[in-house]
């Protein structure tokens, strides 16, 4: 693909559509969008729509964070409805709309593939069913006004970097953004760079709904479905060098063999079902070359493997989180996996406890690696601690050592260690020649053997005199 519109960026795709106005004529190419989608011409009502399925969206609070927990796992598209500061806040009324276009992606997608689909982010909200209804959408009111986020050079740059300040910046995530603001160069539908193995603070698909480029039809799986689809998969991967085999002239971002196909360049307005996901499976999707191919992106998922559950078991005080989004214990311990995902689980105890270990699945004190190729079952197992200090006195230049059972205590070379609370500690004395114990003072009294139980921090001293 071409040099990219913004320095430090991969190359940007910007998704053009002519004002549907019914002037005859194509506007020229704005010089700053490296890639094009244009309308032919104006696009009667209801021209290239088929009935959609509404979504009720289940959300009842305009959350400007990703919402925990996950209620899919893995590498996920997280949906984000932005608008600048003072801006109209529109939420309440799109959000249904939106998840309406989500899911008809989804079931477009599945009809043109029916082993992959776009892992969008899902949150299991109170009482909803599953499903598009689920779908978790951020309302975000950035940092800035409209003003700044109108010019197209710099457009796409700054809504990336408020979003990224917002906290948008999961690794693991790519953000399909729907920015409502005004907008110049309003033939410019959406833009996103190309980003095949990269989420994070800059891996947006962003649609822009102050444009000409029908934002009244949200929600119909029509031109805007069409357009947040086209920029989603420019983000999974489409179209990295060498590919595509039939380049548009000029313009390496888009394939040109087929009007209807998803990624190129001029649209005529059609809906989503008229469209086409790489026609001839040769260009960006599916194809034999050795150029990326978007059918193998960890954010699609796998609809040909059966999901298996992943369970995480805590025993004591800690938490458990995957690499990848999905567990997050003790808030999310179980949750479906793509049948063969590689999951690495970590570890974490809380202040003044230590991780013993795993079992189940995984064992020893290090990260817990897991393929789910069937359902999985890890436990970690986690203790309070306390302290045992040893002191060691020598009188008129006697000597010797205290020694703990379970290891630990070494001392005078090791006096200090921690146990797992309300363990039993039995320390055992080793005089050097010409030395004997003198006996034990505080938590031990005497010279009889001292064992000691860690309820709390506890400290004994041990004096060795000359016979």
């Amino acid at each position: 693909m071409g040099r990219g519109l913004f320095a430090g960026l991969p190359a940007l795709a910007a998704c053009v559509a002519a004002a549907l106005t019914g002037a005859a004529g194509t506007p020229a190419k704005p010089p700053s969008a490296p890639a094009s989608i244009r309308v032919q011409r104006p696009l009667a009502p209801g021209t290239g729509l088929r009935p959609a399925t509404h979504v009720r969206w289940c959300g009842t609070d305009a959350a400007g964070a990703d919402r925990k927990p996950e209620g899919s796992s893995g590498r996920q598209v997280h949906v984000v409805y932005a608008i600048p500061a003072g801006g109209a806040d529109r939420f309440a009324s799109l959000a249904s709309l939106i998840a309406s276009d989500v899911a008809g992606i989804d079931a477009w997608w599945r009809g043109q593939d029916p082993a992959r689909s776009p892992r969008f982010d899902l949150f299991p909200f109170p009482g909803c069913e599953p499903g598009f209804g689920q779908l978790d959408i951020s309302r975000v009111q950035l940092a800035h006004d409209g003003a700044y986020f109108a010019p197209l050079d710099s457009r796409f740059l700054r809504l990336a970097t408020d979003l990224a300040a917002a906290g948008f910046d999961d690794p693991a995530k790519k953000i399909l953004l729907f920015y409502d603001g005004p907008v110049e160069n309003q033939g410019v539908c959406g833009q996103s760079p190309v980003l095949p193995d990269r989420g994070g603070s800059r891996a947006v698909a962003a649609v822009f709904l102050g444009t000409v480029c029908r934002p009244e039809d949200l929600g119909l799986e029509a031109v805007t479905a069409s357009v947040a689809a086209h920029e989603l998969v420019h983000n999974l991967g489409a179209l990295v060098s060498p590919g595509p085999l039939h380049p548009c002239p000029g313009d390496p971002s888009h394939p040109c063999d087929l009007e209807n196909d998803l990624m190129y360049p001029v649209s005529r307005g059609q809906g989503l079902s008229q469209l086409v996901l790489d026609a001839g499976r040769d260009d960006y999707y599916g194809h034999t070359g050795s150029w990326f191919d978007v059918q193998d992106s960890g954010w699609l998922s796998r609809l040909d493997l059966l999901q298996q559950p992943l369970t995480v078991s805590l025993q004591g005080p800690g938490s458990v989180v995957s690499d990848l989004p999905g567990i997050a214990c003790p808030v999310a311990c179980s949750i479906l996996w793509d049948g063969g995902s590689a999951v690495t689980l970590r570890a974490s105890p809380q202040p003044g406890a230590r991780f013993l270990g795993w079992g189940g699945a995984c064992r020893g004190t290090a990260s817990c690696a897991v393929t789910v190729s069937a359902a999985t079952s890890v436990v970690a197992r986690f203790a309070f601690q306390a302290a045992l200090s040893v002191s060691v006195v020598r009188r008129r230049g006697a000597a010797g050592k205290v020694t703990s059972r379970p290891a630990g205590i070494s001392c005078p070379a090791a006096c200090r260690f921690t146990f797992t609370r309300d363990s039993v500690v039995a320390l055992r004395v080793t005089p050097a020649a010409r030395s004997r114990f003198a006996g034990w003072s505080g938590a031990c009294k005497g010279r009889v053997p001292c064992s000691v139980r860690l309820s709390a921090a506890r400290s004994v001293r041990a004096t060795f005199v000359r016979p």
